[in-house]
């Protein structure tokens, strides 16, 4: 891959590493479980066994034909191998919208939100570095500032000289650097989460 190149990407993971994944499933070894059970010690053990067992229920291959039911891509920014989904929108004209996904979490937040969205907006869903398949990570120094700062860099990469973005906990942090950031174009940001803690100064949001 060049600097600037996107190529198309397709999520296939190969059977026997699923069936490595559902071999150490089957073969967890559990401690016992502390009197009561219960999350005064840590982790209760029969939280720990269901959540084995939701593992082995899922169906890894039904994921995969979820996300591959729309367009997945590479790219490198600042060294980077960056994961996205990238949805355009069938409304000429539509507003470009970036989505960012939680810290811990994935791309897979959203896709069941793209056929709400995408009449109204082009979709940007990227994984953020160190996350899902943009992995593995190649340097040290991954701020949120760092990161927005790369999804701005994409977002003008596919085009997009115009753009707003969505982000809830990790996300939202991003979307705050972004905020900060202020590059051309930038339409604004919806947050789930705002990591402040005001002093009740009016003055304080002058700037925000």
């Amino acid at each position: 891959m060049t600097d600037t190149e996107i190529t198309p990407f397709t999520v296939h993971i190969d059977q026997a590493e699923l069936d490595d994944l559902r071999s150490r499933l089957d073969h967890t070894r559990f401690a016992p479980a502390a009197p009561g059970d219960g999350w005064e010690y840590g982790t209760p053990t029969s939280y720990l066994r269901d959540m084995v067992e939701r593992w082995k229920q899922l169906d890894w291959r039904e994921v995969e034909a979820r996300v591959n039911a729309h367009p997945s891509y590479l790219t490198e920014v600042d060294g980077q191998t960056i994961h996205f989904v990238h949805v355009r929108s069938g409304v000429e004209g539509a507003k470009a919208l970036l989505l960012a996904h939680t810290y811990p979490g994935s791309f897979l937040d959203f896709l069941d939100m793209i056929e709400l969205l995408r009449d109204d907006f082009a979709l940007v869903i990227p994984s953020m570095p160190g996350f899902g398949f943009s992995t593995p990570v190649v340097d040290r120094g991954w701020t949120m500032a760092r990161v927005a700062r790369i999804y701005d860099t994409l977002m003008r990469r596919l085009g997009y000289e115009r753009y707003g973005i969505h982000g809830s906990d990790g996300g939202a942090m991003v979307a705050r650097e972004l905020g900060l950031l202020d590059p051309p174009g930038f339409l604004g940001a919806h947050v789930l989460h705002l990591f402040s803690f005001p002093s009740g100064d009016p003055a304080e949001f002058e700037k925000l």
